[in-house]
């Protein structure tokens, strides 16, 4: 984790960067140069009547700020940046030596316009220019982002460049007729709400105005009426959107891979021949214990080696072919054009969701105007959409009050905010995560890098340190995983099981598979197998997302149960039709995923009776009990999980060192306690799937 970014999350502070920053004249006439250089701290604005001061520390020297300010608030920013925003203080000409970008006097374009009107100034055009230089989008958004101008002044000054009317719709109500006309997703896409209809044209709400082709696009829909566009609020467009069409979103957002793809959701039942199956095993192994126990307990302990000790000898070449030497994280190039990137965060229950997210999106190194923030909120949590509304209006982020029955799930939240997305990419961060400098810009590179087949790049996960032995454990396992084995996966072309955070991803890929799972309580996972078998691949960068942690055994137990019931879920889709789907994985990806499956699934459950056997094996091999178990029973199951031990631990000991955590590297080699804690798991989460079924007969008796 970049060292600025462990600063901020270890104090608790806002991480902030200055890629983008631009003085500003009237804030560093109050301040004392040397005195900022000599803390190496930036002001960067002023949020009512307090300071925000960007640090290298959380505890810079205050006594020399003077001001009437009524207080200061400290962000996190790395020092090189930091050094560059003072040297750049030090040698930015002063307005009289800049020649003006703009002229009023005889205004054409936007920039003209909104100074002439007093909405903006000369300086902040010209900022905005060099940001849109830099990254592109449009010149009213660039300033909308960086507060140089209101949404509604840029509206107003919008149509009238545009010669287009302004509409208000508080309390409107759309024209069914009008609505029928225009099919719901070109609504959704060009953000538009029919309102009215004549004998010759369809009169529509835009919160942006339309280019040629969304024009064009209206009119093919339309025959032969003509669309007639009204300027409206961006906030007034969403929420008569969200009115019409919520409850077809909603059975989008939960029935789209049902639909489509009835065959690859963990919404369609077993089919009876694979529980049939399943019995038919157990049976027969019941059978021979009872007819020829030492015979079948020597070739289920076979059978558990394969399940434990294969898997985890597998892992080590993975970790080597990730663990050469660190690349240098992909960075776009300075003149490339960004994409707009939307970011869903599904909120929690309450007002503190919003608190954390104020956080992560303050620590979100990328330019405001190629970032659609998407705050998904379920529809029945009063106060925090209370919350929501209240950091929507300090910042462009869009507030989407998700219906209840698609808010019953995080993959469902997901769906229904892939719905409403814009940008031609994806990410997807949790309230108060805190992202590496430049996650999107990264993401982006790689992405592009890689090909259009690639269709997800996933970051690495780092919990907090901190915590106790269960965090540590927690940082060791997600070193090993992150850094080395899904690394490992992704170079040699292999299915990667995802997170469902810390990714971003093409829209237009996930879009075609049929984005999330809602019915997976292992979304992540198998996501990562769908986007195989459709031949898209995963890529991983060398870029950190700072994660909630768990830092008590019982939450430890309880989060690893539910994981293990969704990974099981997932599988069994793959096991639903068979030959298919080793088609669609291909050799390679079948074998990845056969070890997989052993690995998550099979090995945690038989994990508690090879532990098992391998005591009772040493008391006997000691000499304390005698006649118990077969000699070559209890050398498989002891060679087992030794094995099985020693390469978790080496696993955990590389990933800790790989991320400099000796905490995380020391905590590895409590293997064999979290590989137990595991299994119960594991075993927690088999009384889940049982009691679900139980549930489900009731349901379907009544």
């Amino acid at each position: 984790m970049d060292e600025a970014v462990r600063i901020a999350f270890e104090a608790g502070l806002p991480y902030t960067a200055l890629r983008d920053f631009r003085p500003d004249e009237r804030l560093w006439g109050r301040i004392a140069p040397e005195w900022a250089v000599r803390e190496r701290v930036v002001p960067l604005l002023v949020v009512g009547d307090r300071l925000q001061l960007a640090a290298t520390r959380p505890d810079p020297d205050l006594s020399a700020l003077h001001g009437d300010w009524a207080g200061v608030d400290v962000v996190i920013a790395p020092a090189g940046e930091i050094d560059a925003a003072l040297a750049q203080v030090a040698a930015a000409p002063t307005r009289e030596d800049r020649a003006p970008v703009t002229d009023p006097g005889d205004p054409h374009r936007l920039g003209d316009l909104l100074v002439a009107h007093g909405a903006t100034t000369d300086d902040a055009v010209a900022q905005a220019l060099g940001e849109q230089e830099r990254t592109g989008g449009l010149i009213g958004d660039v300033l909308l982002s960086r507060g140089a101008v209101g949404e509604d002044r840029l509206r107003s000054v919008l149509a009238e460049q545009l010669g287009l009317p302004v509409i208000d719709l508080g309390g409107y109500e759309a024209d069914p007729a009008a609505v029928a006309l225009v099919p719901e997703l070109l609504q959704r896409r060009l953000r538009c709400v029919p309102i009215a209809v004549d004998d010759a044209a369809v009169f529509l709400a835009v919160a942006d105005p339309l280019d040629d082709d969304a024009l064009t696009a209206l009119r093919t829909a339309l025959g032969g009426l003509q669309p007639r566009c009204f300027l409206a609020g961006r906030h007034d467009v969403d929420e008569l959107l969200q009115d019409l069409h919520q409850e077809t979103w909603t059975a989008a957002a939960l029935g789209t891979l049902r639909d489509r793809f009835p065959g690859e959701t963990c919404a369609t039942p077993v089919r009876p021949a694979l529980v049939l199956a399943g019995i038919l095993v157990l049976a027969a192994a019941i059978a021979g214990l009872a007819v020829a126990p030492a015979t079948a307990g020597l070739v289920l302990v076979a059978l558990t080696a394969a399940a434990c000790a294969a898997p985890a000898l597998l892992a080590l070449p993975l970790a080597v072919a990730a663990a050469g030497p660190r690349r240098a994280p992909v960075r776009a190039a300075g003149g490339d054009e960004l994409p707009l990137t939307t970011l869903l965060m599904p909120l929690g229950r309450g007002a503190g969701a919003s608190v954390r997210a104020a956080g992560t999106l303050a620590a979100l190194d990328h330019p405001q105007a190629r970032l659609e923030v998407l705050l998904l909120c379920p529809a029945h949590d009063v106060a925090g959409l209370r919350a929501a509304r209240e950091l929507t209006r300090r910042a462009p982020h869009r507030l989407v009050a998700v219906p209840s029955p698609a808010a019953a799930s995080r993959a469902a939240m997901l769906d229904y905010g892939l719905l409403l997305a814009r940008g031609e990419q994806i990410a997807v961060l949790d309230p108060g995560d805190v992202p590496a400098p430049g996650l999107l810009r990264t993401a982006d590179a790689a992405l592009r890098a890689a090909g259009r087949r690639t269709a997800v790049a996933q970051a690495a996960l780092a919990p907090p340190p901190g915590g106790g032995a269960v965090a540590a454990w927690l940082a060791a396992e997600a070193a090993a995983w992150h850094d080395l084995l899904s690394p490992g996966l992704a170079r040699l072309g292999l299915p990667v099981p995802l997170a469902t955070v810390g990714l971003v991803a093409r829209r237009a890929a996930l879009e075609e598979i049929g984005g999330w799972d809602p019915a997976s309580a292992a979304a992540g996972t198998d996501l990562g197998l769908r986007l195989h078998k459709s031949g898209l691949r995963a890529t991983t960068i060398d870029a950190a997302v700072g994660v909630s942690g768990v830092t008590g055994a019982r939450g430890w137990l309880s989060v690893h149960a539910v994981w293990w019931r969704g990974t099981l879920q997932a599988f069994k889709v793959q096991l639903r039709h068979p030959w298919r789907t080793v088609r669609r994985l291909g050799p390679g990806g079948t074998l990845a995923a056969v070890v997989l499956g052993l690995a998550t699934i099979a090995a945690p459950l038989v994990w508690l009776p090879v532990l098992v056997l391998t005591v009772l094996g040493a008391l006997q091999g000691l000499q304390v009990v005698d006649g118990l178990l077969p000699v070559t029973l209890a050398r498989i199951a002891g060679g087992e999980v030794v094995v099985v031990c020693l390469v978790t631990m080496v696993l955990g000991v590389a990933g800790g060192l790989r991320r400099r955590s000796g905490a995380a590297a020391r905590a590895a080699l409590l293997a064999p306690v979290a590989l137990t804690a595991g299994a119960i798991a594991a075993w927690v989460g088999i009384a889940g799937v049982v009691a679900g079924l139980g549930r489900g007969a009731a349901a379907e008796a009544g």
